[in-house]
């Protein structure tokens, strides 16, 4: 198929304007990890109701726009796990202190026989992956206690 002259090159023109559309500026990129970081100190003490489910869709947008432009940190799924031990549930919270701890012994030794979970070594599989296995997971305990009136949040 043979092209005009004056047709040709519009496709690349196209994905140029994309790309300048939809790029992400250094600012974006340290704005979404700095809201990782106030995460994995404050966890859910800043959501209003400490709600979960708000929480979760926010980090998963965060760490997904990360995750896109290849400036999603490694220890990323560690600090959200810091960020769930951050709450007034303890149900909730003794979950999340075991997979961090889980988390560390998987750093510690990749070949430990105690170092195998669901979750996996670092090295298993991607951050992304495993961060996103883990909002879901949060989100559907936090259901759970929400429902079953087990979700009481201290103020």
């Amino acid at each position: 198929m043979r092209f005009l002259l004056s047709q040709q090159g519009r496709i690349t023109l196209t994905k140029l304007v994309l790309d300048e559309i939809f790029f992400m500026s250094c600012d974006v990129i340290n704005a979404l990890k700095n809201f990782l970081k106030i995460f994995e100190s404050k966890g859910l003490s800043h959501i209003q109701g400490k709600n979960v489910s708000v929480i979760t869709k926010q980090l998963n947008a965060a760490v997904v726009s990360l995750d896109e432009v290849g400036a999603l940190p490694d220890e990323t799924y560690g600090d959200i796990l810091r960020g769930f031990t951050n709450c007034s549930n303890e149900d909730f919270k003794a979950v999340f202190q075991h997979l961090l701890t889980q988390d560390r012994i998987d750093h510690f030794s990749l070949f430990s026989p105690i170092a195998t979970s669901f979750y996996g070594s670092p090295s298993s599989e991607p951050t992304i992956s495993k961060i996103k296995r883990i909002l879901c997971d949060a989100s559907d305990l936090y259901n759970n206690f929400a429902t079953s009136n087990k979700w009481v949040v201290n103020c």
